[in-house]
């Protein structure tokens, strides 16, 4: 495939971002679920599911990197992981604003997902080792992700007022 180094970086640089956004997903489930941050019972579970979803949605990348012979990138991981934490003394969950900052840090990384899924699959019909149906799923999925993700931060909205 013509800029094949190129593609390679895509493909990591999606990857990286995708280690703060599940990294994200998780904490915020995982503080939803304790009960003591304000979410509701309903947004617990939400949350838990898309952040169980965002981590297999991590797996399939790395499957389809592995595929197309792109190794992850250690470095570019780690310091998406290092980011991460640091913006936890801005994100808290535990604040109604925080939770607004979290679902839209969440949501635009979702949005860069869908775009990942979309570019991805217009390479599918000249890369053989792409499967068009497994991307389309993936596309589906996330913006699936997404909507269900603006309800929730539109419900932490209205909380708000």
């Amino acid at each position: 495939m013509e800029g094949d180094r190129e593609f390679a970086t895509y493909l990591k640089d999606h990857l990286a971002g995708s280690t703060g956004g599940v990294s994200l997903a998780q904490r915020m489930a995982d503080t939803a679920q304790d009960g003591t941050a304000g979410f509701q019972e309903g947004e617990a579970r939400e949350l838990a599911k898309i952040a169980e979803e965002i981590e297999a949605d991590q797996e399939t990348l790395l499957a389809i990197m592995d595929r197309l012979d792109v190794p992850p990138s250690r470095f570019k991981r780690a310091g998406a992981s290092i980011g991460e934490k640091l913006a936890r003394s801005k994100l808290r969950a535990s604040s109604p604003w925080g939770r607004v900052l979290q679902f839209e840090s969440l949501i635009m990384g979702v949005t860069g997902k869908i775009k990942l899924w979309r570019c991805l699959y217009e390479v599918a019909g000249s890369d053989a080792r792409l499967q068009k149906q497994e991307i389309k799923t993936l596309l589906d999925r996330a913006e699936d992700q997404r909507r269900r993700l603006e309800k929730l931060h539109e419900d932490t909205a209205h909380s708000l007022g």
